[in-house]
């Protein structure tokens, strides 16, 4: 096929390439400048896409609005403790990042910065085009039962959809299922909505989909809530637990 422009040579010397430039349809080019153009022009695209695909992610991630903008680089260390926390989400997102999927679990006291991290985590792997999702403990078991009495959903695939993500975060992980009456009513229902849950991290567990766990219960607290199978399956293939035992951030102490 005969090209639709005709490519002369030019005396000129492109002083960047030091090569003989072309004229093409009256214009004076270095070929080489041109190639780094249309390369630099498709880098620029991809990079855009990107970024657009992150963007999207990040808003269908739901991370509280709160912690939206929080990063692992942003998390303040002042204790050996909040080291140990750091690193333990820094090297589990690396694990995941190459498609080592562990879990992970952050128990403690409130204001330690649990949700700044796990946050943190969040972000670095949507750049990494790892899927993530927060929720929280009440959320799952309110969007599983809920879907009973629904025709357009069903159990089966709420827990479908929340096992789907490459990294779910469940934060406040049996803060709103550990309480009982008298008469034992709200504990038959505490019982239905932590049955709910597990039934997503047993799937999560099995579609070995990496999770991480949010409380502040203490470490014997969780397992209790968890039971010993879940707990067994939750420190599987070389994941940890973290206790976050420092002074409250938001009442003076360092987090």
């Amino acid at each position: 096929m005969t090209s639709m422009f005709k490519l002369e040579n030019s005396t000129a010397i492109c002083p960047t390439h030091q090569v003989n430039m072309v004229v093409i349809v009256g214009n004076t080019i270095c070929p080489q400048c041109a190639t780094e153009a249309v390369q630099k022009s498709k880098i620029n695209e991809a990079n855009a896409q990107s970024e657009q695909w992150i963007s999207t992610r990040t808003k269908q991630a739901f991370f509280p609005r709160r912690h939206a903008e929080c990063t692992l680089k942003s998390y303040s260390v002042k204790t050996p403790g909040q080291q140990v926390a750091l690193e333990a989400c820094v090297n589990f997102s690396k694990d995941l990042e190459t498609g080592l999927n562990k879990n992970l679990m952050l128990v403690g006291s409130t204001g330690t910065g649990k949700t700044h991290l796990v946050c943190g985590t969040g972000r670095y792997l949507l750049r990494s085009k790892k899927s993530v999702r927060y929720i929280t403990s009440a959320e799952i078991a309110e969007k599983i039962m809920g879907s009973w009495n629904r025709k357009d959903q069903t159990e089966q695939s709420v827990i479908d959809e929340l096992a789907s993500y490459d990294l779910l975060i469940v934060d406040e992980v049996g803060l709103h299922d550990s309480s009982a009456s008298a008469d034992g009513k709200a504990k038959s229902m505490n019982d239905m909505k932590r049955e709910a849950v597990h039934k997503l991290l047993y799937k999560r567990y099995d579609d070995m989909k990496s999770t991480i766990l949010v409380s502040n219960f203490d470490a014997p607290a969780l397992k209790k809530w968890m039971g010993d199978r879940l707990w067994s399956r939750f420190h599987d293939n070389g994941s940890r637990l973290v206790e976050c035992i420092w002074a409250d951030a938001r009442t003076g102490g360092a987090a």
